[in-house]
């Protein structure tokens, strides 16, 4: 039963993908954006991924000061979600972090693994529509290769941004930046 339910989720996991890439393509796809405690929107989803890194024998960690920015809330956690889980998947051994610092404007959440290591040539690609980067682990590790692209465009409709720093055998940083409290355009008005 739990390995029908497991799949079940896998597959509504899929097709939501799907949904938010049409949606994305025809310019329909929407954010909400308030103020909000990044520890609110980060610890469940550090909580809901630690299962699978138990799993797997790899270490968790989580340095996540007090402090707010501006998103939403739904769509950061799927963002946050996919970038855990694709940390998850492609390390086999050693730990998955998740690290949030701040500078003037933005809050910056990098979620780090000591997995394979993406190919110089391959990391703008990654974040392409059904691109898989490496082909024998993309068959090991089952996906549609949507969810970066997804991801990254979620994140520019928050203000933000996704940038990704990878050295092959060592591991990757996908850093996620947010704005903080106040977007610019608010407080000029104010």
């Amino acid at each position: 039963m739990e390995k029908i339910e497991r799949s079940g989720e896998h597959l509504l996991f899929l097709v939501n993908q799907l949904l938010d890439y049409a949606k994305m393509e025809t310019g329909r796809l929407e954010v909400d954006p308030e103020i909000c405690d990044v520890r609110e929107v980060l610890e469940p989803v550090v909580e809901q991924m630690r299962v699978l890194t138990e799993q797997k024998d790899l270490q968790l960690e989580m340095r996540i000061p007090p402090c707010l920015m501006l998103a939403d809330v739904t769509r950061t956690r799927q963002i946050l979600i996919n970038l855990m889980g694709n940390a998850i998947k492609f390390t086999d051994s050693g730990k998955v972090a998740v690290v949030v610092t701040e500078t003037e404007d933005k809050v910056h959440i990098d979620v780090s693994d000591t997995g394979a290591g993406i190919e110089p040539g391959e990391l703008e690609k990654i974040f392409e529509a059904f691109h898989q980067a490496d082909l024998t682990l993309s068959r090991s590790a089952a996906g549609t290769g949507l969810g970066l692209s997804v991801a990254k465009e979620l994140a520019r409709l928050e203000g933000g941004t996704i940038r990704v720093r990878s050295e092959v055998g060592v591991g990757s940083t996908f850093t996620l930046s947010l704005p903080r409290e106040t977007p610019p355009v608010l407080e000029k008005a104010a």
